[in-house]
């Protein structure tokens, strides 16, 4: 395929299309990086909401002992 006029303009005219395919192969390859670089920060901001999720629920089933604690002080109390 080509133009047929010398060798030397089918080369040129053969080489922007792979010129132009490694072009986007870099731009996607550009595009991948920040996408994952990104999912690494979100990965990041997940753990530390995870954390922050499993220290309130600790701290949660500790004031329900406390509260059932005073309840049966109370409870004790009243007898």
């Amino acid at each position: 395929m080509g133009i047929s006029v010398g060798k030397g303009r089918r080369c040129t005219v053969l080489a922007r299309p792979q010129d132009e395919k490694e072009k986007k192969i870099r731009e996607l390859s550009t595009e991948l990086s920040r996408a994952n670089q990104q999912i690494a920060q979100c990965q990041e901001q997940l753990k530390i909401i995870l954390k922050y999720i499993e220290h309130a629920n600790h701290l949660t089933k500790s004031v329900q002992k406390i509260v059932e604690n005073v309840k049966e002080i109370e409870a004790e109390g009243q007898e």
